[in-house]
């Protein structure tokens, strides 16, 4: 823990916030300064300032959490989607030196800003990131666990997600 850190006093309950979820891990809180009603935030206990410090356990372990989450927000509060990211860095939005995934409910026409317009690049600049790219990942895919096999989903299922995709719980 670090006593400078704002996550690390909320996870120590230094810091008064509703705790929507908490385990050995990891907490979900809800924020009191949230781009809509609802928005939470859901960060490691340990100490971490960005994703890339974070262990594998730990990263699986807000997924999994960050997607409970997701579902119980849409049996609560029935929004229309969300949004779930992570600032990584202050050039990404970071403002807090922790690791911590926002999750925020959406509505249609909501003025909550997250698009961008996309650049194009030139065939020549798409080549040179991606061989980039490419070296760096070579480096590290023998410290990658093995994926688990891939479960195939029934036909229609394919039809039921495309119905969640626009679902109202």
């Amino acid at each position: 823990m670090n006593s400078d850190c704002l996550a690390c006093s909320i996870a120590a309950k230094q810091i008064k916030m509703d705790t929507l979820y908490e385990d050995d891990t990891v907490i979900a809180v809800l924020d009191t300064k949230g781009a809509n009603i609802g928005q939470m935030l859901l960060f490691p206990k340990r100490h971490v300032p960005i994703i890339e410090q974070l262990s594998a356990e730990e990263w699986k372990r807000m997924g999994i959490v960050g997607n409970a989450l997701s579902v119980a927000l849409f049996e609560a509060l029935a929004p229309k989607g969300t949004n779930m990211f992570v600032a990584n860095g202050v050039a990404a939005g970071q403002t807090v030196a922790h690791v911590m995934m926002y999750i925020i409910p959406r509505q249609e026409k909501d003025d909550v800003g997250l698009t961008w317009n996309g650049k194009a690049l030139s065939e020549q600049q798409l080549s040179s990131v991606e061989l980039k790219i490419k070296e760096s990942m070579e480096e590290k895919k023998e410290d990658l666990p093995k994926p688990p096999p891939i479960r195939q989903l029934p036909t229609d299922s394919v039809s039921l997600i495309q119905k969640q995709l626009f679902r109202r719980p």
